[in-house]
């Protein structure tokens, strides 16, 4: 018995010395090898080497920040990513056609709130919005079928009701000065998300259709819906990205041109140009191989009109610099920016348009492929990013002289809480105080209760 005890196998010392190289070999490569500041599959910044301060070592800080530098910066790591997404590929959650991936701690993204759950088909009617959301972008889940990626609808009658009552009172604080349109556009999911599963998302159509007949009648809606949906089998949204197209875009021009009286321009009129090979947001998040294999392509349009575009970084600047309504030199998982060249607080674009008319667009980044279509009928086309400007927005109108306001934002940004808080500060001083950002109930049904 005693010889049995001494007598170690000679695979335990083999197996002790390969983790130890490994471990040795992994901590070297670690030290030496280049790091990446950022992640180009993850589309983050990754962690830096942590400062050192005896008060961060004995409070634990400091040993969870190298905890964090390591995981960040490990060798291969880009590698070992996308060989654990092609290993989720084919053993992840599927169904079919069908791959949900959960992403509860997407990088760089705040959820907007709701304090009740809002889950497609249960009646959330009277949920109440939270005003502490700092941001729309969050992105809980993508359900990525048929090798096309979607984010499934949960908007609701009360964040609906609530959007339109905002886009009421900006008519209410312009007067009959200005003509106000709103647009709210469809994402892809009513159009392309199989039958089978359209349970599991609230239908875009009714829920554009609600904001509607809740705004009042002289604020005019523009029917981008009933314009995108003959054409739905063209390429009118991205397979890898969250947006639309320059073509789905175009429809809803043809919309707001029936709602403002304007006659469109025919698609003919435009030379048409191609960014290939784009990879968008979707796939970041998932690196999903369907999505990959499904790889898009950014269609433009150039226009048949002449126009000067300034960009303004700041809404309080006297001075911009000189931009594009079409950024050309946009490529590679950037190519959607080559509408307007991204997000700004304040771009004008001036026109040879014969009119005195000027129009604001106060919009979301779906707007920025629709934008600049504006530019054909107006004289000045001013594009505000509701994210990025602070300034007072009636004010804003008066000064400008703008005859035409257009509050365009897409489904998913209409119902979101942080819309509804951000939009009405840029009211400020224009309506009365709310206690609540949710429409006071009627006295009728006051009464009843």
């Amino acid at each position: 018995m005693e010889q049995n005890k001494n007598n170690i196998d000679p695979y335990v010392y083999i197996n002790i010395t390969v983790f130890f190289v490994i471990l040795f070999t992994g901590g070297i490569f670690s030290i030496l090898l280049p790091k990446q500041e950022i992640s180009k599959n993850e589309k983050r910044r990754l962690t830096p080497v942590p400062s050192f301060t005896y008060a961060k070592l004995f409070d634990g800080i400091y040993t969870d920040s190298i905890d964090t530098y390591y995981a960040d910066n490990f060798p291969l790591r880009d590698k070992f990513i996308m060989l654990t997404s092609t290993l989720k590929d084919n053993f992840g959650i599927k169904d079919d056609e069908v791959e949900i991936f959960n992403l509860d701690k997407a990088p760089d993204m705040t959820p907007g709130k709701l304090k009740k759950n809002n889950s497609p088909g249960v009646d959330t009617s009277d949920v109440e919005l939270d005003s502490s959301a700092t941001t729309n972008e969050y992105i809980k889940a993508v359900f990525v079928c048929n090798k096309k990626a979607f984010q499934l609808f949960g908007g609701t009658k009360r964040a609906a009701a609530t959007f339109a009552y905002n886009a009421s009172q900006y008519k209410r604080a312009v007067g009959n000065a200005t003509k106000v349109y709103c647009l709210v556009i469809p994402t892809l999911v009513d159009f392309y998300l199989p039958k089978k599963y359209r349970h599991k998302s609230v239908n875009e159509k009714q829920n554009i259709d609600y904001i509607y007949s809740k705004l009042d009648s002289n604020v005019i809606p523009i029917r981008a819906y009933e314009e995108i949906e003959p054409h739905k089998k063209e390429y009118l949204y991205f397979n890898t990205d969250h947006h639309w197209t320059g073509l789905g875009a175009y429809y809803a021009y043809r919309g707001f041109c029936a709602s403002s009286g304007f006659t469109p321009y025919e698609l003919s009129s435009f030379k048409q140009k191609t960014i290939r090979d784009f990879l968008g947001s979707m796939y970041y998040l998932t690196l999903s191989q369907d999505l990959k294999d499904n790889i898009d392509s950014v269609v433009y349009y150039k226009f048949p009109i002449k126009t000067t575009t300034t960009i303004y970084e700041n809404e309080s600047s006297v001075k911009g610099y000189a931009g594009s309504i079409m950024a050309e030199n946009a490529a590679g998982e950037n190519a959607y920016s080559v509408f307007l060249g991204g997000d700004f607080p304040l771009i004008k674009i001036v026109s040879e348009v014969n009119n005195n008319r000027k129009v604001l667009i106060i919009k979301d980044s779906y707007g920025n492929a629709f934008a600049p279509y504006l530019a054909l009928h107006f004289k000045e086309t001013y594009i505000i990013d509701y994210r990025h400007f602070n300034s007072n927005l009636i004010d804003f109108i008066k000064k400008n002289e703008i005859s035409d306001f257009i509050i365009a934002h897409n489904t998913f940004v209409a119902n979101s809480p942080y819309t509804v808080v951000k939009e009405r500060d840029l009211l400020s001083g224009y309506i009365a105080p709310q206690n609540n950002i949710i429409k006071p109930k009627s006295k009728e049904k006051k009464n009843n209760n």
